[in-house]
């Protein structure tokens, strides 16, 4: 009996550590590139395989990618990113160079602790919207990285906070 309940207890505690992407296999979600000089290595598997593409906006021209995650796996994120000039790139990418512009509710962003809205939460009176860093992803839940007022915040933007649209703010 006693060497049952310790196999759930440490089969329970490994899973504390995980990041919530990889508990899950889908997610439904869009980013944008967060740097516009550093590319983004696409590739062919979540093994991190044969780098096939490479993501950069092109600033210039205005053809900015909008990239739409569709699962996680080790890690890496399955993605199918479109701009004007490449539309349906895919492949794997890591949320090294990944972000999403906030967008505020009447001058304020919410935060939560947990991908959940019944989790503990903060909201932010910011009335500008920026480009944040994404950390974590959950189906269609951000962890982001905000600078605010000298703290720093690894919290979670629920998707009606969230804008991916390259050429907008969406207010």
């Amino acid at each position: 009996m006693r060497i049952y309940l310790l196999l759930i207890v440490v089969c329970f505690a490994s899973d504390c550590n995980k990041s919530y992407a990889q508990a899950t296999d889908t997610t439904k979600c869009y980013v944008l590139i967060f740097n516009d000089s550093k590319a983004i290595n696409v590739y062919s598997t979540y093994r991190k395989g044969k780098v096939i593409h490479h993501l950069v906006d092109d600033t210039l021209n205005e053809d900015y990618f909008s990239i739409r995650i569709i699962e996680s796996k080790n890690n890496l994120y399955r993605i199918m990113a479109t701009s004007v000039r490449y539309p349906g790139i895919e492949g794997w990418i890591m949320l090294n160079n990944i972000g999403i512009n906030t967008r505020n509710r009447n001058g304020q962003i919410a935060l939560y602790d947990h991908p959940a809205y019944d989790s503990a939460s903060i909201l932010l009176n910011d009335d500008n919207d920026e480009m944040v860093r994404v950390i974590d992803v959950y189906k269609n839940w951000l962890k982001i990285r905000l600078k605010y007022n000298g703290s720093i915040y690894e919290k979670w933007l629920p998707y009606n906070y969230q804008c991916s649209n390259p050429y907008s703010t969406c207010n």
